[in-house]
Parts: structure tokens; C-alpha cells; sequence
């Protein structure tokens, strides 16, 4: 019991510990970075999010650029995340046939990013 009293009383102490978010800021040399300038955001770059949206977009183009058969595989198995039997009853074809549809258009697609991502990169 004096065991648990004493835990209980430490975490009250812990929790009551609060730091004022005015002393973070102290005299620093300025070389040193302050603690709030340390704390890292969590948050992606704009340049980042830029980035994305472009890849999004390319992917977007490859997948759509691709034959209907093999975009409608690519995009249950990726997006809808339906096993290669599935699609292959979704759309009456046998799973071996679905999956060589699927790596030919992952070809296609890698042959279509890589030209787009290079492209991109020199302009």
C-alpha cells in the first residue's frame, strides 16, 4: 500500500512539472541553434508537397496511358487491394493471365515514369 501511495505521489509531481514556453528561449552563441528553432515539423515542405502532387500526376498519366485491361488490374490490385484470383473472377480471366497483364503493365508503367521523371528533370 505505501509502495502504490508513494508511486501515485510521484506521478502527481510528474504531471504538475509544466515548463512555460517562454523559458525555452535563453541567451544562446549563434552558432548553436535554440531549442524552439530544433523542434522539427512534422509537417512535409512545400517543395515536398509539390513533388508529390507531380509524381500523382505522372502516375496518374502512366495509368491511364496504359490498355484498358491493364489499367483496370493495376488499379484493383493497387488501389483496391484485390488478390490476383479475385480480379481474375471480377474479369472472367484465369489468375496466371491476370498476373502477367499486371507485370507487363508495371513494365509499362516504369518505362512511362522513368521518360516523364527525366523529362521533368532537365526542364
Amino acid at each position: 500500500m505505501a509502495r502504490n501511495r508513494c508511486l501515485d505521489e510521484l506521478r502527481r509531481r510528474y504531471l504538475r512539472t509544466e515548463i512555460p514556453f517562454s523559458a525555452l528561449e535563453w541567451k544562446y552563441r549563434e552558432e548553436e541553434l535554440s531549442p524552439i528553432e530544433a523542434i522539427t515539423d512534422p509537417e512535409p515542405l512545400p517543395e515536398e508537397v509539390a513533388e508529390r502532387i507531380e509524381l500523382h500526376c505522372l502516375l496518374q498519366q502512366a495509368i491511364f496511358s496504359l490498355p484498358p485491361t491493364f489499367r483496370s488490374i493495376v488499379r484493383l490490385h493497387c488501389f483496391r487491394q484485390l488478390s490476383f484470383s479475385e480480379i481474375g473472377r471480377m474479369l472472367n480471366m484465369p489468375e496466371p493471365t491476370v498476373k502477367t497483364y499486371f507485370y507487363r503493365s508495371l513494365l509499362r508503367l516504369r518505362t512511362a515514369l522513368a521518360s516523364s521523371v527525366h523529362f521533368v528533370a532537365i526542364s
